[in-house]
C-alpha cells in the first residue's frame, strides 16, 4: 500500500473510522527537519499521522488543521497543518535527548511502546492544541492537558473531553536500521449518537485483544488488516473516501512578500538599510527565498502608496 488515508462508517451508522498508512510522507519530513533522534523522529510522525486523520474529517478543500503539541517546558513545541485533501506539513521546535547515542545505535528498543515510554518525561504536564481553519472570522481552537504522555491516549482524551466525542486513537511508527521511517500508521474510531451498547461492547471487545501495533506492523500487517481483521472485527462497514497523502508545503515568494509587508513601514526600512540581500526561509520545508534592495525598496513604496490613499 502507497501513502493513503481513509475513512469509513458501519453500516448501521454506529461509528466511523479513519485510518492512515505512510512511509514516504514522514521520512520527507523527517529529512528536511533533520531529527536528531529516534524520539523526535517517533514524536513528530506520530503527530503527522495524527494531522492527516483529523484533517481527513475537514468539510471542504479551504479549510484546514493544525496540531500543536507543547513540551512541559512550555517553551519547546512541535506543530502540523494539514487538510482533506491527504496534505501536511510540520514544524519541529523541540529537542529531545536520546536513550540510544544517535540515530544509527540500538534499534532494539525502539518500537512504538518503548519510544512513548522514553519522551514521556517530555510530555506529562504538556498540552495538545487543535486549531481549525474553517472560514470563520476566529479559528476553533481548543487544548487539553497532556495527561498520559502518549500521544495517542493524550489525542483520544482530547476528543472525549474537548470534543466530546468517544474515540479510540492508535499511532505507531516503525523504522528502518539506519533510522529512516520504515513504516507509520494510525486509527481513529468514534462512536456516533446512534451507537447501541452492543456496538459500543463489541468495538471495545475488539480494542482489548488488539496487540501492540508496532508488533503487528513487524510482521508485515497492513492497517487495513489491523483494521478488518481485529478493530472493525464483527462490525459491518464500508469506506467512504480513500485518498494518497503527502507532505507538502504551500509556501511562495508571494506569501513571504505578504508576510514581510505586515513588518510595517519602519521594520522594512531598517531591513533595507542594514542588507543587502535578505534571506528568509522556511520553518516548514526549508525552502530558502531572496529579497533584493530593490525588491524591498518596491514593498515599502507600496506601503507608503497605501498610506496615502487612506
Amino acid at each position: 500500500m502507497s501513502d493513503i488515508i481513509k475513512r469509513g462508517i458501519s453500516t448501521d451508522y454506529h461509528l466511523r473510522y479513519f485510518f492512515v498508512e505512510v512511509s514516504d510522507t514522514i521520512e520527507q519530513g523527517r529529512k528536511i527537519h533533520q531529527l536528531k533522534s529516534l524520539e523526535e523522529e517517533y514524536l513528530f510522525s506520530s503527530l503527522t499521522i495524527a494531522g492527516l486523520m483529523i484533517g481527513a474529517d475537514l468539510k471542504s478543500d479551504d479549510e484546514s488543521v493544525t496540531l500543536k503539541v507543547t513540551l512541559n517546558d512550555n517553551e519547546q513545541y512541535l506543530l502540523v497543518t494539514g487538510n482533506r485533501r491527504g496534505e501536511i506539513k510540520g514544524f519541529p521546535n523541540f529537542s529531545i535527548k536520546s536513550a540510544d547515542q544517535g540515530i544509527e545505535s540500538d534499534h532494539k528498543n525502539s518500537n512504538t511502546k518503548a519510544l512513548a515510554n522514553r519522551i514521556r518525561p517530555d510530555l506529562q504536564d504538556g498540552f495538545f492544541t487543535v486549531i481549525k481553519d474553517i472560514g470563520l472570522k476566529v479559528p476553533y481552537n481548543g487544548t487539553t492537558k497532556l495527561i498520559t504522555g502518549e500521544l495517542a491516549r493524550d489525542i483520544t482524551y482530547y476528543f472525549t473531553t474537548s470534543e466530546q466525542t468517544p474515540s479510540s486513537v492508535g499511532i505507531s511508527v516503525i523504522f528502518n536500521d539506519d533510522g529512516s521511517i520504515k513504516k507509520g500508521v494510525g486509527f481513529i474510531v468514534q462512536i456516533l449518537p446512534e451507537a447501541t451498547e452492543t456496538t459500543i461492547e463489541l468495538l471495545e471487545q475488539n480494542l482489548m485483544n488488539l496487540p501492540e501495533l508496532s508488533d503487528l506492523l513487524e510482521m508485515g500487517m497492513s492497517i487495513e488488516e489491523i483494521m478488518e481483521k481485529i478493530v472493525l472485527q464483527g462490525i459491518e462497514h464500508e469506506t467512504l473516501a480513500e485518498n494518497p497523502v503527502k507532505y507538502h508545503c504551500d509556501c511562495s515568494k508571494d506569501r513571504f512578500t505578504k508576510g514581510l509587508k505586515l513588518l510595517g513601514e519602519s521594520d522594512l526600512r531598517e531591513l533595507l538599510e542594514s542588507d543587502e540581500l535578505l534571506k528568509v526561509q522556511c520553518h516548514y520545508c526549508g525552502s530558502l527565498y531572496e529579497f533584493s534592495r530593490s525588491e524591498m525598496g518596491d514593498m515599502l513604496a507600496e506601503l507608503e502608496g497605501e498610506k496615502r490613499d487612506e
